[in-house]
């Protein structure tokens, strides 16, 4: 078989320096600018930062210190928040704590962030149904109504509105929600999947619920669907 001869020539092509390419260089800039705006903006999304920027105390909360979150008050809540994080590693984080050292503004600071930044599903725990309300009326709502950038993405409560919040559900727009949940009542426990757990005052929680055991094993499969992904379970509580 004969093959054609080698041949040194050159396809004819058309080659254009990159250099000379018309509006290149400003639109390299452009995406340069934009990957450094964006690292700046993970960088301000942490936990204490959205809290000390967004986060106001109700006065109808009851506190002393009503108005715009200050760490200065509670320095010791800072490291707690930031552990709570979706990178950190720690899946688990404990609050064993005296009275009156705001464990449960604690919970809500974070309730909240992940609500209004991650649009995450967020289970709350409380020792039985009964002090669902009495939360709801004196920390909860306040603490949204107060917040305006909770307050913006948070549906309002329409009982016979299935697309708006309830009185044990608030819905998120755009996706994610928080419940609110009795440990005494299995169907609470089960109902829902959440990235989030939340778990106030644990020691008050019933040592069987429904005769279904332990509340605490029925919330922890609550988080199964997001293993891979990343979930949190936070505990918090006066030793009895």
């Amino acid at each position: 078989m004969l093959l054609p001869a080698h041949s040194t020539a050159q396809p004819n092509r058309r080659r254009t320096e990159p250099s000379k390419v018309q509006g290149l260089g400003s639109a390299r800039a452009a995406i340069w600018r934009g990957l450094r705006r964006g690292v700046r903006r993970v960088a301000r999304t942490s936990i204490p930062d959205w809290v000390a920027k967004n986060r106001v105390v109700s006065a109808e909360s009851g506190s002393p210190f009503p108005g715009p979150w200050k760490h200065s008050r509670a320095p010791h809540l800072v490291e707690m928040m930031e552990v709570c994080a979706l990178d950190d590693p720690c899946t688990e984080v404990v609050n064993k704590k005296s009275a009156q050292t705001a464990g449960t503004e604690w919970l809500i600071n974070v309730a909240l962030y992940f609500l209004a930044v991650l649009k995450a599903a967020v289970l709350y725990v409380l020792p039985t149904k009964d002090v669902i309300n009495l939360f709801t009326q004196t920390k909860l709502d306040p603490s949204i109504d107060a917040s305006k950038a909770v307050k913006a993405v948070v549906l309002p409560r329409k009982s016979r509105d299935a697309k708006g919040s309830t009185a044990r559900f608030r819905k998120v727009r755009g996706g994610g929600y928080l419940v609110l949940a009795g440990a005494n009542v299995s169907k609470h426990l089960k109902m829902y999947s959440a990235q989030i757990t939340i778990r106030d005052e644990v020691t008050e929680f019933p040592w069987d619920v429904d005769k279904q055991g332990e509340p605490n094993s029925l919330i922890d499969k609550r988080d199964l669907a997001f293993r891979k992904i990343g979930y949190k379970r936070l505990y918090n509580s006066t030793p009895d």
